[in-house]
């Protein structure tokens, strides 16, 4: 609902696509919805519901679907990516956290920027509080919140394997920016 109500704050239409299988059909096909936000379960779905009702993919205008996701690795990333041809953005959300969007995978795909506007985030050795200052040494992903008023959460640990990447990035953003261990070796 925090998103739903970010986004009509910022002016933007938002449809719930609901249940109704005719609804979808229609709100899909004819509105030429410019981003779903869902989950991977959720769009994996809609891929079943869309194939049964005989409606192809490939003919869709969707150029992106952002998932919130409690993961910031989803091996369905790349199923949705394909089926759907879209670019498939990975935003971290964590219900502890009470804010949508702690962290949100890279445009140019080099790993994830850290909302540091809003969270102070740290990297420390599993099983420790000793912090990892070190750039592109695995660590767990340690958040704090800096605007959460009513019930703010200190150091949470999110049990996120990631590394610091200390070079600038590609797509000009200077927030922090982290990488899963795999994904740093595939760049």
């Amino acid at each position: 609902m925090d998103v739903q109500y970010a986004l009509e704050n910022i002016g933007a239409t938002v449809l719930l696509l609901g249940t109704d299988k005719e609804n979808i059909k229609e709100l899909i096909t004819d509105f030429r919805i410019d981003v779903l936000i869902s989950d991977f379960l959720q769009a994996t779905k809609l891929l079943v519901l869309l194939q049964a009702m005989g409606i192809s993919t490939e003919k869709l205008y969707l150029p992106e679907v952002i998932c919130m996701e409690e993961g910031v690795l989803n091996p369905n990333k790349n199923y949705i990516e394909q089926r759907l041809k879209t670019r498939n953005t990975i935003i971290y959300n964590s219900p502890s956290m009470g804010c949508a969007g702690s962290l949100f995978s890279c445009q140019e795909g080099n790993g994830f920027h850290v909302q540091e506007d809003y969270f102070y985030p740290e990297i420390v050795a599993f099983g420790s509080d000793e912090i990892i200052t070190d750039s592109h040494t695995v660590g767990e992903l340690v958040l704090t919140a800096l605007a959460a008023e009513a019930m703010p959460v200190f150091r949470y640990r999110t049990g996120q394997a990631v590394m610091h990447i200390d070079k600038p990035c590609d797509c000009g953003r200077t927030l922090l920016r982290v990488a899963t261990p795999t994904e740093y070796e595939a760049n």
